[in-house]
């Protein structure tokens, strides 16, 4: 199987996460292949006013889900000091404090 990735460095590794990564765990074999997900407490306020969905990347420590960084596709700050992501969908807003599912990556 050949998979094409987006240029941007944050945008690739996010793709890859979210569909090369389940591809090849499946293609080998694997029954279980999605990333884990966990509930945790929203820090901040989040709102996704774009045209298509977001992935935010951030912090999840003690039960807590913080964005870090620039959260732009070429901002490779906040993807070093993140460990999970938030998918936000289009026209979604969450307030702080909120539940939300954050998947973990960093495992």
């Amino acid at each position: 199987a050949v998979f094409g990735l987006p240029g941007n460095p944050v945008s690739a590794f996010v793709t890859f996460l979210q569909f090369v990564r389940p591809a090849i765990l499946k293609m080998s074999g694997a029954a279980d292949f999605a990333l884990p997900q966990v509930p945790a407490k929203l820090a901040v306020e989040l709102a996704n006013d774009g045209d298509r969905a977001h992935y935010v990347r951030g912090k999840l420590e003690q039960g807590r889900f913080t964005p870090v960084g620039r959260q732009e596709s070429h901002a490779l700050f906040g993807l070093s000091q993140s460990n999970a992501l938030l998918r936000l969908a289009v026209g979604q807003a969450l307030k702080a404090d909120e539940i939300v599912d954050v998947q973990i990556w960093d495992r």
